[in-house]
Parts: structure tokens; sequence; C-alpha cells
């Protein structure tokens, strides 16, 4: 695996005072007990998709983000270090023992992967040294998270204020916060809350054909299937949102939520349990006899007869209230599934008898297969009563099944595009209370948002959050020059979950194609990915590449979002940026020859980031020398073209980075020097004529 760098999340527990507990036990004891607790811990980390890092003594170090990132790691991490706060309770009444354990989460960027020599560290960063820190500043029993991870899960975790941490080795205090509990049992989805009611825009399409679909399956008194699918944040749950609200304004409609979970213990059939939860009105908080009784007053209205115990057999089953043994003997596992699948076709036609029934089931994207059959077959064999299963997806649920929905006259697929840039302007005025977003500021969320409503949200939050955004005198205002948007960690962390789930050839394809720049040919691409193989064709496929329309030859791409590519350059080691950057100029040398004045800035830029990079690495000279010998040349020569093309600032740059790099020995130094006074002289008076141009 090569080296990476990415934003991961990491959970530190550590028993706190075994040493003295160890010494009253017996060690038998000691060794069973340890063993249970390294189980438990084990067990938790990974159900909640995390990779054990290591057991060092009596603590143990989980990493969530690796091997594979999740765009929710963070909330994971979170969840996963309070279930261990509550399993060490579990063991202290099981074993009769006094235990304790410190629990930390921090979030930040490491790196990870690499050769032999690097394997026995999962991840490197100061990440893994502050989270140390943190375990060391808590309580016991207490977990302590840091101020990013506070910041990504706040909406989904309830805290409370502490002091902060001293931490060896840090100038300054760490701030640090008390974890109390989940907002909610299950996982927050992380494709963005659904905006304010006033900030709808720009889906007037799609909801027409929403609206449409369900007078259809009204109308005809048959299933449909509506799949809506679109990238994290697009606006899904708005449009659906608006399409409940419109519904629930009309007699004869009965809307059911269910919503798949990406990851958990018993979580294949959750959606469909959501709907049956739903409906019946059980709560959370019901025990088993409460579930039961709601689950019997329901089914008694819709069925009677011998369907009756058979339907509540099978939704008893699907509740985890009944063993499989206990309500259908004899019958193979295989079959079982058969069985559910029975009971809840026969639950939902039930419903839509009175009134035309519409199931919207989020996250499609995570379902097993098992749900999605289900699915399918509600759609296709309720023929005779009125339900709408709206189906919400990202892109990956037809990039692992492909004829989802496919061949069916009563199915539809609605690809939900970003915003265009109208409606995104639309959309970012009314994300404010009151008063207007800054032009200025509005261009620059709009270009770097692509569209997409939730990172709008999210850049607008950040510049609010971060005083450079200020409300004024009825209006907002702009502190200071925003320059370039930084990326929020919460967009950085849905888009880098979406490269890191590719297919390891298409990631690397992405990844080494983000060095070239926004626009590549393929044969410069294949020139730095020689195994690439049909990945960019995929890679168009998926949205992620599209073709450039200023190459007539067909043989360009380019990147259909500059933020994806942004995330993607960032995740490859500077190391492997610094290579990939050198061949990128080798390359460039070699084959534009005869045209290398036109090239000439383009070299210039990709040999003097190989050299930048190769630099702060400290590399070895044999590596480090071509590569400053290069980004002396490149940049001298780019220095030359821009002076010819009256471009001075241009050429003092190039020219100062030419000296920077050329020894003290250098033949050329004398001769760069005064082309660097030459060029800089012919700056200062283009200036000073501008300024009187100006004052004129």
């Amino acid at each position: 695996m090569p080296e990476e760098r990415k934003l991961v999340s990491l959970v530190f527990a550590d028993v706190v005072g075994s040493t003295a507990w160890g010494a009253q036990q017996d060690p038998e004891f000691v060794r069973h007990s340890m063993a249970r607790y390294f189980a438990r811990m084990k067990d938790i980390a990974e159900t909640h998709g995390g990779t054990v890092e290591k057991f060092i003594g009596d603590a143990v170090m989980v990493v969530f983000g690796v091997p594979q990132l999740h765009e929710d790691d963070a909330e994971r991490a979170v969840r996963a270090a309070l279930a261990m706060r509550d399993a060490i309770a579990d063991l202290k009444r099981d074993l009769g023992i006094a235990l304790a354990v410190r629990i930390a989460v921090n979030s930040g960027d490491v790196v990870t992967g690499g050769g032999e020599e690097q394997r026995q560290f999962l991840v490197t960063g100061d990440a893994v040294n502050v989270v140390a820190r943190l375990e060391a500043g808590a309580e016991p029993d207490e977990v302590v998270v840091g101020a990013l991870t506070e910041r990504l899960t706040r909406d989904s975790i309830e805290y409370e204020a502490r002091d902060p941490i001293v931490a060896k080795g840090k100038p300054e205090p760490v701030p640090a916060f008390r974890a109390l509990r989940a907002r909610s049992a299950i996982p927050v989805s992380h494709g963005g809350p659904p905006a304010p009611p006033g900030t709808f825009v720009g889906r007037a399409r799609e909801l027409r054909h929403l609206l449409d679909s369900v007078e259809r399956a009204t109308d005809e008194r048959t299933g449909y299937l509506v799949t809506l699918v679109g990238n994290a944040g697009v606006g899904k749950s708005r449009l659906v949102a608006e399409v409940m609200a419109r519904l629930a304004q009309r007699a004869g409609v009965r809307i059911l939520r269910g919503r798949c979970l990406a990851y958990g213990a018993g979580i294949t059939y959750w959606p469909l349990m959501d709907v049956v939860r739903e409906d019946a009105g059980i709560d959370s908080s019901d025990d088993r006899g409460a579930v039961l009784g709601k689950l019997s007053v329901r089914l008694a209205t819709l069925f009677s007869g011998d369907r009756l115990p058979a339907v509540q057999a099978r939704i008893a089953l699907l509740l985890g209230l009944e063993p499989a043994a206990a309500v259908l003997p004899n019958v193979s596992a295989e079959r079982i599934a058969v069985e559910l699948s029975w009971g809840i076709r026969q639950f939902l036609d039930a419903i839509a008898v009175h009134e035309t029934l519409v199931v919207v089931i989020d996250d499609l994207q995570w379902a097993e297969s098992a749900v999605l059959e289900v699915l399918g077959q509600v759609a296709d064999r309720s023929s005779t009563v009125p339900v709408l299963l709206l189906c919400i997806a990202r892109p990956e649920l037809l990039e692992r099944n492909p004829s989802w929905a496919a061949g069916r006259s009563n199915a539809s697929l609605v690809h939900l595009e970003p915003l265009d840039e109208p409606d995104t302007r639309t959309l970012l005025s009314g994300l404010l209370a009151s008063g207007d977003v800054p032009p200025p500021v509005a261009s620059l969320i709009t270009e770097r948002s692509a569209g997409n409503p939730l990172f709008c949200e999210e850049f607008l939050r950040m510049l609010i959050d971060a005083g450079h955004l200020e409300f004024a005198d009825g209006r907002w205002n702009a502190t200071g020059s925003i320059g370039q948007l930084p990326l929020p960690e919460s967009i950085h962390s849905i888009v880098a979950a979406r490269l890191d789930g590719l297919p390891p050839t298409e990631k690397i394809t992405f990844q080494r194609a983000s060095v070239i720049g926004e626009h590549f040919a393929l044969d410069e691409l294949l020139a730095l990915d020689g195994e690439m193989g049909v990945a960019p064709e995929a890679l168009v496929r998926k949205g992620l590449f599209v073709a450039d329309r200023d190459d007539p030859s067909g043989r360009s791409l380019r990147f259909k979002h500059l933020l994806i590519r942004d995330v993607a350059y960032g995740s490859l080691s500077k190391a492997d940026r610094a290579m990939l950057h050198d061949r990128v100029a080798a390359l460039l040398e070699a084959g534009k020859a005869d045209r290398r004045d036109e090239f000439s800035e383009l070299l210039a830029y990709h040999a003097a980031q190989s050299y930048r990079l190769s630099r702060e690495l400290r590399l070895e000279p044999d590596t480090l020398a071509p590569r400053s010998a290069r980004a002396m040349r490149c940049s001298t020569l780019a220095g030359d073209r821009a002076l010819a093309l009256f471009a001075t600032e241009q050429a003092v740059g190039h020219y100062a980075l030419a000296i920077e790099i050329a020894s003290d020995d250098e033949p050329m130094l004398g001769e760069l020097q005064l082309r660097l006074a030459n060029a800089a002289f012919l700056a200062a008076a283009d200036g000073s004529k501008r300024e009187t141009t100006g004052a004129a």
C-alpha cells in the first residue's frame, strides 16, 4: 500500500490502576479478565468500522479511516468510545471488580501505508501524540475528545465543556470536550441536514417527476419504484422533504420512512424495521412487551383470519422479538429470507389497501442485497394496491448494482445534478436569516462549492465561524481579504471517503491525474500510470472525469469538480507528489522540445513543485540534485519567456527561484542575477507608470 495522507480519527483507551489491581488478584483471574476486556474493546472497534492499531500493555488504540475512509469516521470513533465506556461498566458488574478506563478521541492528518519498514505503525502524525496526551489527562471513565472531533460531531454527540488538558510537548494546553452521550441511537446521515424551507431552489423538474410518480401509483393502483441518485450534499433529502411536505397536505396518502445504516450489528433489515416501527408507533424506549403490544394492535387492524398470525410471526422475527426457531420451526436459513420478504410485502400491501403508501428508503447505497431484493419484489408484486417506493442513494449504489431498477416498466432513476450558478446564488441568499452574502464572497463560494448545497452551507458557516463574515448595520460584510477558500473538514471527509471507496486502480489513476492539472491528455496520464487500463473510462462513467470540449481529438479529459481534484492531490504523500511532478516535468521537456517556450510556465511549475517538496523532505542528494537542476533550468526558461512578453513581475519570480536553487559555484549564477536585476528594474518602472496613469 503506497504512503498516503489521510484525515482520520483515533481512539485511545487505557485501564486505570491495573498494576495495583493486578497485584491483589490471582494471576489467572487477571489474565481472564483482561482477555475479556481486550476482546470487548476489539469487538466494539470493529463493529463501528475501526481498525485496532495496537495493544500496549493495558491500552488499546483504534484508527477510524484506515484502510478505508468514511465520511463519518469522527462520529464512529466517538460512538465507539462511548460504547467502550459502557462496556467497562458491564465488565465491572459481571466480574465484581473495580475497573475504570480513560478514553480519548482525536482527529487529524496522518500518514499511512508505505513499505515493510513502516508497517509496524499503521499511522504516524501529531494526531497520534495528541490522542495519547488527551487520554493521560482524562478522568477515570471519562471520554475526552479534541476540538476538531467535537466540531465534526457536535450535531450527533452531546458534549459538555471541560478544562483544556496540559499536554507534554505542547506549548499551550490542548482544548478538550467531555462526550456524554449520542443524540440518537443510530448514526446520523452525513449527506447534510435538510435545508430550511425557504431555500428550495432549482429542482422544479425533479419535483414534478416525483409527484407525478405518486399520482401514477395512485391512479393505476400499482407498485412503483423511483430511485433518486446524487452525490452527498447535492440536495436529495431537501427535495424529498419538499415532496413529503406537499403530500402531507393531501388526504389518502400514508408516508413511512426507513434508512439503511452504514455499519453496526443486526442492520441488514434495518430500513424495513424502521418502516414497521413508524407505522406501529413503536418507540426506541419501548420494552419488548410494549413493542409486542403495539405490533399486535396495529396488525389486528390490517389482517384477520389465518393471515394475522402468519404475518405477525414474520414481522416479529423481523424486529427480533422472537427467534426463528420459535416462529418458523423446521424452516431452513435460506427459506427464512423468503418468509420475511413475504411478511413485509403483506404488511405494506395491507396498508395500501386503504390509502396510497409512500415508503421512503434513505441511504440505499448501504443496503444489503436482501433488502434490495425485498424492495424489488414489493415494487413488482404490488399489482393491485398503490405503493410508491422512493429510494434515495448516492452513485455508489449503481456502481455496485448497475442493474438496479433496470428492465422494470414501473421503475425510474432520477439523477440529481449540482445547482447552476444562478440557483446557487439564490440558495446562498436564503441561507442567512437576514441580509445577503457580499457579492465577492458569493462568487468565491459559488465557484468553490460547484453547485453543491451542503458545500455552500459549510463554506458559509466556516467564514462566519472564523470571523471572515460579520453582520453589522443590517448587512453582512467581509472583514478582510478572504483569498482562496480553505476546505472545511466536514466537506473534506465526504469527498475523501468517496475517493477512498474507488477501486485501487481507479483511485491511483485519479490521484496521478490530480498532479497533472485540471485538464490532461490521456497520453500524459498513460505516461504517469502505465497500468491504468480502463480506469479513465470508468471514472468518466462515475462522473469524476468529463471530456475536455476544447480538445477536438477527444483524447483529453478534465476533472468535473476541482474540489475533488484538490482532495485527491492532498491525499498523496509529499514524496509521491515530488516524484510525480518531476515525471510530468521530464515528460514536458522531452515531448514539447519544439514548443518549449509555449509550455515554459507549465514546465517551470511542475519542476519547481518537485524541487520544493524534495527539499522540504530533505531527500537524498542523488534524488534532490537532478530535480534541483531541472527546476533551475526550467525557471530560467520561464523567466526569459515572461520577460520577452513584458510580464515583468512573473519574470522576477522565476529568476528569484532559479537563484535560490543555484549553488554558489553555479556558472550561471552571475547571469541569473543580472537577469533578475533587469526584470526587477522593468517591473518597478512599469509599476510607476501604472500609478502615474491611474493618478491622471
